[in-house]
């Protein structure tokens, strides 16, 4: 898999779920009671966006790769917002964040591969 097609799956992925945001959001608020939970719930999607990223990227160190994780988290949780724009503004918005994360993952392979 390119770097390109690594960096559109996530933000195809949560397209993709945002038609289950809604259940994935009363499931969230009902288990939400305990700071635990939701601690160890965002150290396993870190976790794995970190995985992800370390298969993806040769040479990426691991503590790179955690760095990365938390901020492209961010950046796919905007994926949810630029769903509700218009149709119009909707193509456009997703076009710059599928770029933003492209060039993120680009730049950081370049770096990762330096040595």
């Amino acid at each position: 898999m390119t770097l390109e097609a690594v960096a559109d799956a996530p933000v195809d992925f949560v397209l993709l779920l945002q038609s289950q945001r809604s259940f994935a959001v009363a499931l969230a608020d009902a288990r939400s009671g305990s700071d635990d939970h939701r601690k160890r719930f965002r150290e396993a999607m870190r976790g794995g966006v970190a995985d992800i990223l370390s298969r993806a990227i040769a040479h990426l160190k691991p503590a790179r790769a955690k760095i990365m994780a938390i901020v492209l988290i961010p950046m796919l949780k905007g994926v949810a917002s630029i769903a509700n724009e218009e149709p119009s503004a909707r193509a456009v918005l997703m076009a710059e964040l599928r770029d933003l994360v492209r060039l993120y993952l680009v730049s950081a392979s370049a770096r990762a591969n330096v040595k």
